[in-house]
């Protein structure tokens, strides 16, 4: 399969550059995977302006944001696989101090295709104040406190659906809290520890953790500084901001991009005793239609897998996540067929689709080269 000429790489950074600077990104760095090589990487901008410090789409730690899910969808998948449980399972098999949910049987696989019914996020005096403040104010952030799982569980009944589980898709950080604390009940041991030992480590994706394994460790200095773009020049987000409570599963993990083009490797076609190809490729299948695609701009054939969101881009079906929140923001975008895929992220939250932008680029490039040439 030939890779990309001198003249392709230049006009994908020309891109990465182009779409940095008109977003006044700090940093855009990206990685570019066909089946187990990594074909091409890219970075401009810097991972923290002052002192100034160049991004490195090899050592630069982002923070992924909700990409963290897809983690979460494997340990689930992982799990079922050990026949440690079933997706048919229901959630009240796991925490059945859930009595007043008991008349929704909410089943694992709703949880993991945002189908379950249950909201964004719990009604939940912390988050409410946190969320109806935009732009919030930095002291607001500085002082953000997410809920623990215990509080959270304690807060929930039939009252908090928004919906009838199975009904219709509802995209819900709630949800995959849920499933994290599943993981950790079934995995026997805490969820970050769970992802470390049964997927990062296998995976060899060094540097990539949650801000309480990789904090005070070697690799401090190589994550990115996040910035807000609320202000009249970008400043630093507050640290509380990235402490998740019962919401890690969701939203919390970091990664440079080389790291997370060993996760991307798993679905394209590398060997791997991590998952079966029969269960990646159940994962990237469409589960549920839904009217349109999430990142993409597509009504046709869209919907979600296990984790993974589906869409098409030239005619090709793609399988994506994004990750933002106000201070960083993340695209990750697989096209199964042509076993290629695109990570791009930066550390500002300013324009999320921009980052999508650049991966969409990338994979339109890596399409081309593949069509050009014949399968190796």
């Amino acid at each position: 399969m030939r890779g990309l000429n001198k003249n392709e790489e230049a006009g994908l950074l020309m891109k990465l550059r182009e779409i940095q600077s008109k977003e006044e990104f700090p940093s855009l760095a990206a990685i570019a995977v066909q089946e187990d090589e990594m074909v091409w990487s890219g970075n401009v901008g810097y991972a923290c302006l002052d002192p100034k410090e160049k991004a490195s789409a090899f050592t630069t730690i982002y923070h992924l944001g909700s990409v963290t899910k897809l983690f979460t969808a494997v340990a689930l998948i992982k799990l079922r696989d050990a026949g440690n449980l079933d997706l048919s399972d229901t959630l009240q098999k796991y925490l059945p101090q859930l009595t007043d949910l008991k008349k929704q049987a909410i089943t694992l696989r709703q949880l993991v295709t945002h189908s379950s019914g249950l909201p964004l996020m719990p009604d939940n005096e912390k988050l409410n104040q946190m969320m109806q403040e935009f732009p919030p104010t930095l002291e607001s952030l500085a002082n953000a406190k997410f809920p623990t799982i215990d509080e959270v569980l304690a807060g929930l009944d039939d009252d908090v659906l928004v919906g009838e589980p199975g009904d219709q898709v509802s995209y819900s950080n709630l949800g995959f809290a849920l499933l994290g604390h599943v993981i950790e009940l079934v995995g026997k041991r805490p969820y970050a520890t769970f992802i470390k030992e049964e997927i990062l480590r296998p995976l060899k994706m060094a540097g990539t953790g949650f801000w309480e394994q990789l904090a005070n460790t070697d690799y401090q200095e190589f994550l990115a500084t996040c910035y807000l773009p609320f202000f009249d020049e970008p400043t630093v987000a507050p640290p509380a901001m990235k402490d998740a409570g019962a919401f890690v599963p969701a939203a919390s993990l970091w990664a440079s991009p080389f790291a997370m083009g060993q996760f991307i490797k798993l679905f394209t076609g590398a060997s791997s005793d991590l998952l079966s190809k029969d269960s990646i490729d159940e994962m990237l299948t469409l589960d549920i239609s839904t009217e349109a695609a999430r990142y993409a701009d597509s009504e046709e054939n869209s919907g979600i897998g296990l984790g993974w969101f589906v869409s098409e881009l030239s005619g090709h079906r793609v399988v994506e996540h994004g990750g933002a929140d106000p201070s960083t923001a993340v695209h990750l975008a697989i096209i199964p067929e042509q076993k290629c895929g695109v990570f791009v992220a930066t550390n500002s939250g300013q324009n999320p689709a921009a980052v999508a932008e650049a991966s969409y680029a990338i994979l339109s490039l890596l399409l081309n080269t593949t069509s050009q040439s014949p399968r190796g």
